[in-house]
């Protein structure tokens, strides 16, 4: 269980902070902030047979929904907000869930969060390595890229014709 205090340290207020940032970067318009119906659906699929038995069957119990259901009924507490309100407010609370594990132990411990893109990195992904002059796709890509060429020739002959 969570400390109940843990809203009040200097070092969740500032992760907080982080994630609300990341989060007012991510949803600018209320577009991509999931309605009340979604939350629903995610909560009436969550109790749905089938995946309490997949839950039983992985974990040994049942699939715990309550997160789910609080979810809900906090969509449907700020469903009356002005939608800008009603933004940052989902944005506030998905930042305190999205900030609590990062206080537990994490990639953190060992890395800190970067505050900026890297400036040296590639701008585009090729698939291919180059050695001494020849350059070869990566073994990964190479069957993949193969087959895709085959099915697009395919495609370009006609072949059911």
């Amino acid at each position: 269980m969570q400390n109940p205090d843990i809203k009040d340290s200097d070092k969740f207020k500032a992760v907080a902070s982080q994630e609300e940032a990341r989060l007012g970067y991510l949803h600018p318009t209320l577009e991509g902030i999931p309605a009340c119906m979604t939350a629903f659906d995610d909560f009436l699929s969550c109790n749905i047979l089938g995946t309490q038995l997949k839950s039983i069957y992985r974990f040994g119990e049942m699939a715990h929904c309550s997160a789910k259901w609080n979810e809900f009924k906090f969509c449907m507490s700020v469903k009356g907000l002005h939608p800008e309100q009603w933004r940052d407010a989902w944005i506030l609370r998905r930042a305190e869930c999205w900030a609590r594990p990062r206080l537990g132990l994490s990639s953190e411990n060992v890395w800190e969060m970067r505050a900026e893109p890297l400036r040296e990195l590639p701008t585009t992904f090729t698939p291919t390595r180059c050695h001494g002059g020849t350059c070869r796709m990566n073994l990964i890509f190479e069957p993949i890229y193969r087959f895709a060429t085959l099915v697009f020739d395919l495609l370009e002959s006609k072949w059911w014709d």
